[in-house]
């Protein structure tokens, strides 16, 4: 399976919101379009205006490192059982994934049904930002 590439985006990660909130924008919405923009820049620096990749099945591999929480506890222990319970709490990696590979479609492959496998997970880091690598399929479908 060959890379064909990884790259970071500086960055609160943004789950995908819903668009209208009593006509307008939520504010959700606006985040997460503004993380999807940030991601488009950035892969369209590293793919240098290559054309998409069609007909070429995808691995994706996502890691969403979203900054920690307020106001952690002192003690080791109460320090990561605060730190697990936060992480299983919202966004769900799901929603953080569509935004990714939204951002991402049209850039590097025509059309995010090209993709075949998904590896994603979520963690705190005190920067935060999405490790996006995309891999060539090919290999391991046969």
């Amino acid at each position: 399976m060959g890379s064909l590439f990884v790259l970071d985006v500086l960055g609160e990660p943004k789950p995908w919101q819903v668009f209208i909130r009593r006509g307008a924008p939520s504010v959700g919405y606006l985040a997460y379009k503004a993380y999807q923009l940030n991601i488009q820049a950035k892969v369209k620096e590293h793919w240098r205006g290559r054309p998409p990749l069609e007909e070429t099945p995808l691995e994706i591999r996502l890691k969403f490192f979203r900054d920690y929480p307020n106001r952690l506890p002192k003690k080791p222990e109460l320090y990561q059982q605060r730190v697990i319970e936060a992480l299983c709490r919202k966004p769900d990696v799901d929603n953080l994934v569509k935004g990714a590979i939204d951002g991402i479609k049209g850039i590097v492959f025509k059309d995010d049904n090209m993709v075949v496998k998904v590896i994603a997970e979520k963690s705190f880091s005190h920067k935060p930002h999405t490790t996006i690598e995309i891999l060539d399929a090919k290999v391991s479908m046969l």
